[in-house]
Order: structure tokens, then sequence, then C-alpha cells
């Protein structure tokens, strides 16, 4: 009868600890994605001439579930160098989303480089080339 009595209170507390890990779990999952991309990619400035201005956009949408705090870089990287082009921080709500306008000219001569936006662990970034 006592081992009956053991037996189905392990059995109660052994329920109760995987209901509370479920709960845990439940409410502590931010679950959701992050996305960043560039709005327009076959507009992109590609081809660059020495003196012109050129800009393009890029986009962060927050897909989780909750608000979501951003920190972005955007670097220019020509020639062994990087220059910052933007950075900023930015707060957005659920399934909120902003866009950026990164404007930029070149003043010295390159041969080729790389436009790169960096936010938190994901990159994207596209080839320039002198004309």
């Amino acid at each position: 009868m006592k081992e009956t009595i053991f037996y189905k209170i392990i059995i109660i507390f052994c329920i109760l600890g995987i209901f509370l890990i479920g709960l845990f779990y439940f409410f502590n999952t931010d679950s959701g994605f992050t996305q960043l991309y560039f709005e327009n990619p076959s507009e992109l400035p590609n081809i660059l001439k020495i003196g012109e201005s050129y800009s393009f956009n890029f986009i962060i949408e927050n897909n989780y579930i909750s608000k979501k705090e951003y920190s972005y870089f955007v670097l220019l990287l020509v020639d062994g160098e990087e220059k910052i082009l933007s950075e900023g921080l930015i707060k957005l709500e659920s399934e909120e989303y902003a866009t950026f306008n990164v404007p930029f000219t070149i003043v010295n001569e390159f041969y080729s480089g790389e436009i790169l936006v960096k936010l938190e662990e994901k990159e994207i970034s596209f080839r320039v080339e002198q004309e």
C-alpha cells in the first residue's frame, strides 16, 4: 500500500515538473525572425564614378512576437580599407519594418569593393566597381 502511494506521488511530481518546464519554455521563447534585405536589388549602384552621389535602401523587418532593438552598420570596403557610411540603433514593434536610405559619394579611385550592411548576426552586401 505504501509503495503504491509513493509511486503515485512520484508520478504526480513528474507530470507537474513536465508541465512547469513546458510553461517556462512557452513563455520565455521569443519565436520569430528578423529580415534584412535591399529594397530594390536590381537598382543597386554597382558601377560608380568618382565624385558622383549614389544611394540605396535597405529594410529591417521585425517578425518576432515582441518589440526588438536592432543595431546596424553600413560599411564601404574598398582596397582593404573600411569606411562607415551609416550606423544606428532602432526599436521595432512586432511586424514593424523600417526603410533606411544610405547616400554616399566615392572620392578616391579604387579597383573594386563591397558595400556591407551588418545587423547583429546578419549581413547583406553588394559589389561595387569604378567606371
